[in-house]
């Protein structure tokens, strides 16, 4: 990174102390080569307990900070002060340093975690707004001054990733595999509940044959994957035919019903135990809906792939989600839609430098009767609800028709495949 030597100290320290922050504003450009100048710091922090008691002891212990513009007295930053979503403009020992807890639209560290890249400042890693991010800033703002600077940003993110689009000709939220976005709910409904004996007892009813066609043909000649939330592992023991495959799964018990060969690591989507670009693709199905973040997981997956991300969730002709809502209704919980998924991921991976595609996969769900499927699927989400039977007795009829109509209940998928734009 090109900045002064006491910017570049005032983020070494603040990275060294583990203090989460993104930066913001021109230093994110120049962090990305943008030819623009400044002489302060824009970070964002995420506004944690912790985080906060880390941020005010470094701010207050080694970087003597107080309160730009009061000369009659010294004023300190808080952490009272600094838990809100104002914005502490703060001269430090070694410079400028504007804390801010959100910027435009309200965008926090949360919010704005998705946008960002890693670099490395003196040996620690510290995340910098990327430039897609800072360039639809820059287009949001009446400013003068960055009316100024956003031709150098847009020209700066032409160079770096000139076959990505930066402004998506693919309308995702009313793509057909993802919307229209009418149908989704206000918000995501997640995480989902799940009951890895109820998946188990759930696999054998689908043939997984024409999904593992379509991801194999996804990862193409990826050098090898990570697989994130390896499931029950048919999935991966077909991938890792022909390509070796590290599983990161959280769950403990998850890992130990994995087949023997396969390897496997603990770890969290949204925080992968892997440095940037480590893998040559990522692999994650069936998995977003039951993050705690689904973007932050997303982008994890791009930060850890070199060429490609794959992603598979229900596509909207898929009549599980659909009994899957029937359920949460009774629950009192929001309806499900994985085109909500989608479509977030495909325009978070857009802004990133991937190029994104969509294909629909069909899967067909055949149980012995709507009975049983009625009760295995319910156990998956809902094993605890007290309203478990209800539940059952609520859905069987709906899946009783279902099977009458055609023989099977269809699970179908989208497979979305991103691949990382080259110069």
């Amino acid at each position: 990174m090109t900045a002064s030597p006491s910017l570049d100290s005032l983020l070494a320290i603040l990275a060294a102390a583990d203090v989460e922050f993104i930066v913001v504003g021109a230093l994110a450009a120049v962090a990305q080569g943008a030819p623009v100048t400044t002489h302060d710091i824009d970070i964002v922090h995420r506004r944690t307990p912790e985080n906060l008691a880390r941020l005010v002891a470094v701010l207050v212990d080694q970087l003597d900070a107080r309160y730009r513009g009061h000369y009659e007295r010294v004023l300190r930053p808080t952490a009272a002060i600094l838990a809100g979503t104002g914005h502490s403009l703060l001269q430090t020992s070694l410079g400028p340093l504007d804390v801010l807890g959100a910027i435009e639209g309200g965008r926090d560290f949360d919010a704005l975690l998705p946008n960002t890249i890693e670099i490395v400042i003196s040996g620690h890693r510290a995340r910098v707004l990327d430039l897609a991010m800072l360039v639809e800033l820059k287009r949001e703002s009446t400013r003068d001054k960055d009316r100024l600077t956003l031709p150098i940003l847009e020209e700066t993110l032409r160079r770096r990733h000139p076959r990505a689009r930066q402004d998506s000709t693919t309308d995702w939220r009313n793509h057909p595999l993802c919307g229209p976005s009418s149908k989704w709910p206000p918000l995501f409904w997640g995480p989902e509940a799940f009951n890895p004996d109820a998946w188990r007892d759930l696999t054998p009813l689908f043939d997984p044959a024409d999904e593992i066609a379509a991801i194999l043909d996804a990862l193409g000649d990826s050098s090898d994957v990570v697989d994130v939330g390896g499931g029950t592992g048919l999935i991966t023991q077909a991938v890792a035919r022909v390509v070796p495959v590290l599983v990161i799964e959280p769950s403990a018990v998850q890992r130990d019903h994995l087949p023997a060969g396969i390897t496997a690591r603990e770890g969290r989507i949204e925080a992968l135990p892997l440095p940037e670009h480590a893998y040559d693709a990522a692999l994650a199905t069936w998995v977003l809906q039951y993050t705690d973040d689904p973007m932050r997981a997303v982008a994890e997956l791009a930060r850890v792939a070199r060429r490609r991300v794959v992603i598979v969730q229900g596509a909207p002709s898929n009549e599980l989600i659909e009994v899957y809502n029937v359920e949460a209704g009774i629950a009192g919980e929001l309806h499900a839609h994985h085109g909500f998924l989608l479509a977030g991921a495909a325009e978070l991976l857009e802004r990133a430098g991937f190029v994104v595609e969509m294909t629909h996969v069909s899967i067909a769900c055949t149980p012995r009767d709507a009975r049983s499927l009625a009760e295995t699927f319910a156990r998956m989400h809902w094993w605890k609800h007290p309203e478990l039977a209800r539940i059952i007795d609520t859905t069987t009829p709906v899946i009783e028709a279902l099977l009458r109509s055609k023989g099977f209940v269809t699970d179908d998928a989208v497979v979305l495949l991103a691949t990382r734009a080259t110069s």
